[in-house]
């Protein structure tokens, strides 16, 4: 038996339509997790009524005509954002990534086949879950098939090839024998995808625990639009945690990361990242967090150790560091120094000869070699910039 604990939010737009003489049905990613057991996050609604009837409907309320094109509309509920699409049919899908139009229909069923896989293509509608393609037994059963012909489906949106591989990583899914077949014959659509989209479900993917037999068993479809993959690659993110950070580091390691990942239009604070851990050097935990930050560092031991720069017990030893050093809260940077320049300048010091005591003092400090104490600092910065 199916069943649903719904928030309040969702059985408030339920309620409206079916007053209204309306169906409304949940549809798509919440269905699918709860099959599985998982927290649902997502609450999508599908609906009989047409944009103009939602709008007519909720009036009361706070709409976004976000997308009523396609027939979505955005429905807000004490500050949280309910999407609210009219069942529909879509047309031909010429780019290989939206269809060229949508024709709006009143059959559940028509808007249940459009959809990609058979997880994906059930409904709930408060009571009772509406499944005319199986789905329910392959969520439970971890299998991912397309709904119809799995060609078709990929060819109607290239980007489903790369949603696949990512429910494989993320939520431990199988694919199906001929859904995999039709994976690696359609994988050249990825060219036409922006790469903005690719990338995005990249990093996804590479959080998922299942990442390393999925990147294994789809190199090649991974490959058209990420040539820098390589089978060394693959095989380094075989024992690390699932961080996508980490393991993105790894998949570009020994590559010019940073034009790849340009290429692949990465935000840059991800490209800092990628590019830190390929640059980074150990000396001691101390300047490490200092140079990285926290959960950088953390990611640098387990990197490092992957590539052989370290041994097991060392990267064992730096975690255990840095965790003591996070919390005494050290000091890591001039801002963090019991002197500041003022303090300086009242010795004596002026000009860059003040920043130049404040670096020298920190890499003291650092190195442990001075306590951070103010009269230790002033004592030592006497001794060596007043002479």
């Amino acid at each position: 038996m199916f069943s649903m604990t719904l928030p309040q939010g969702v059985q408030t737009i339920l309620s409206v339509l079916r007053q209204g003489g309306k169906r409304g049905v949940l549809v798509g990613g919440c269905v699918r997790d709860a099959c599985m057991g998982l927290p649902a996050h997502d609450y999508d609604i599908a609906t009989d009524a047409t944009p103009a009837e939602t709008l007519e409907l909720f009036r009361d309320f706070r709409v976004l005509e976000t997308g009523i094109k396609h027939g979505t509309v955005t429905i807000l509920i004490d500050h949280e954002p309910f999407e609210v699409t009219t069942f529909r049919i879509d047309g031909d899908y010429r780019d290989h990534r939206r269809p060229d139009r949508v024709t709006f229909t009143t059959r559940l069923a028509d808007d249940l086949a459009r959809r990609d896989f058979t997880v994906n293509a059930m409904a709930f509608d408060g009571q009772m879950l509406i499944d005319p393609f199986g789905g329910q037994q392959d969520a439970q059963a971890h299998i991912l098939r397309c709904v119809g012909d799995p060609d078709v489906r990929f060819n109607e949106d290239g980007l489903r090839i790369l949603r696949a591989l990512r429910f494989a990583a993320v939520l431990d899914f199988v694919i199906e024998p001929q859904t995999s077949d039709a994976i690696h014959r359609c994988r050249n659509l990825l060219e036409q995808i922006a790469v903005e989209r690719l990338f995005a479900e990249l990093r996804k993917l590479l959080g998922g625990q299942n990442a390393y037999a999925v990147l294994r068993g789809y190199a090649d479809v991974m490959r058209v639009f990420l040539p820098e993959l390589s089978d060394d690659g693959i095989e380094a993110i075989r024992h690390t945690p699932a961080d996508g950070l980490l393991r993105l580091a790894l998949l570009t390691e020994g590559s010019d990361a940073e034009s790849a990942l340009r290429r692949l239009r990465a935000d840059k604070k991800t490209i800092r990242a990628v590019v830190q851990l390929h640059t980074l050097t150990l000396t001691d935990a101390r300047h490490l967090l200092a140079e990285a930050g926290i959960q950088q560092a953390h990611r640098f031991a387990d990197y490092a150790a992957v590539c052989d720069r370290i041994d097991a017990d060392r990267q064992a030893r730096l975690h255990v560091e840095l965790d003591v050093l996070e919390q005494d809260k050290p000091c890591l940077s001039l801002r963090d120094l019991a002197v500041n320049g003022r303090d300086l300048q009242s010795l004596g010091l002026t000009g860059q000869e003040i920043g130049q005591a404040l670096e020298r003092l920190l890499e003291e400090v650092l190195s442990g070699r001075l306590p951070n104490e103010r009269a230790a600092l002033l004592d030592a910065a006497k001794h060596s910039f007043l002479q």
